[in-house]
């Protein structure tokens, strides 16, 4: 049962991975968003999510706008981060035949459920997306 749920969580970590790769990969090529919203969150309410804006961030990284980045969206860097550090893990645990990525996820998750790591992350979270709503994202 363990193997399988391993199995699964690889398959999905891949699975997002790759789409958040070619989705930013196909952004950086033709110079355009594949769809102009993809934010469920503002195309509901009008609103923008606590993350609006991290695509832009993250391109706005990768040509070495780091101000403007941050005054897209602070999540575009831990983004970034990500698409950086996962294949490398993933490689890493090909290589070993270990599973680093789920001892990973499983270790931030535990850390997350912490009180006092996860109310501060939440606030941060909060006003990240009441800037968000300021700056009319």
């Amino acid at each position: 049962m363990i193997i399988s749920k391993a199995k699964n969580f690889y398959i999905v970590a891949i699975a997002i991975y790759s789409l958040a790769l070619v989705y930013l990969l196909i952004t950086i090529l033709t110079g355009s968003w594949i769809i102009n919203s993809t934010c469920l969150f503002k195309f509901t309410t009008s609103l923008p999510c606590p993350a609006c804006g991290t695509t832009r961030s993250t391109l706005e990284i990768l040509k070495g706008n780091l101000t403007q980045a941050l005054q897209i969206n602070p999540l575009g860097y831990i983004a970034i981060l990500i698409l950086a550090i996962t294949p490398i893990i993933l490689l890493f645990d090909v290589l070993t035949q270990k599973n680093y990525t789920l001892y990973i996820y499983n270790k931030i998750e535990t850390i997350l459920k912490k009180k006092f790591i996860s109310i501060p992350l939440i606030l941060l979270l909060v006003s990240n997306w009441i800037w968000n709503i300021t700056k009319n994202l």
